[in-house]
């Protein structure tokens, strides 16, 4: 049933892995953003609420993606 030419499942390097997974978070991250942006712009009744929430949105999140990146990277 199972021939001895299977592919392994595991041929990817942890490193390549954790690269590629780190950029595929980045393009979400880049598309969340982009709609967050839009709905609250959009949709939002006072600008110094959405100003602030914009700026407190990339101060809490450009760290994390951050420290992911450089841990992507360094392994």
């Amino acid at each position: 049933m199972f021939g001895t030419t299977s592919v392994p499942i595991a041929s990817l390097p942890l490193a390549t892995g954790m690269q590629l997974g780190f950029f595929v978070m980045l393009g979400i991250y880049a598309i969340f953003t982009a709609i967050l942006y839009y709905h609250w712009n959009t949709y939002a009744d006072n600008r110094v609420v959405s100003r602030l929430t914009f700026v407190l949105y990339f101060l809490l999140t450009l760290p994390f993606m951050g420290v992911i990146g450089i841990t992507a990277f360094t392994i």
